[in-house]
């Protein structure tokens, strides 16, 4: 060891749930590009994208403009960026901190745990 302090850790295995945050306000909304997949008269892909929106609909109109300049480029990619959360079965409660150390001595206020509640800590 160099001499710096170790610090022990706890954890637990959770069963999680991957969703889409639609209804999350914090989180930014879904957003929307199209880039052309059509390839130049050399065989380099034109590459060329549409403007990010919000709106799906709108967002698809650039394919129709990109093709009356490059008629023959009639392939295309849909971009979206769509904020999705983890989420726990079970969120964590004052059972799981009396679990993971609550009356382990060796268990600190400052081994970076950042669950320590004085309801949860039985020592006080």
């Amino acid at each position: 060891m160099d001499g710096s302090t170790q610090r022990r850790r706890f954890f637990r295995f959770v069963a999680w749930t991957l969703r889409r945050a639609d209804d999350e306000p914090d989180l930014p909304p879904v957003q929307h590009q199209f880039r052309c997949l059509g390839e130049g008269e050399d065989g380099t892909l034109c590459d060329a994208e549409g403007p990010v929106s919000l709106d799906f609909e709108e967002a698809q109109r650039w394919p129709f403009k990109h093709i009356r300049e490059q008629q023959e480029h009639r392939s295309y990619s849909h971009i979206a960026v769509v904020p999705w959360l983890m989420v726990p079965a079970k969120e964590p409660n004052s059972a799981f901190r009396a679990d993971h150390g609550g009356n382990d001595p060796a268990h600190r206020r400052d081994d970076g745990c950042n669950d320590h509640s004085p309801s949860a800590d039985p020592r006080r």
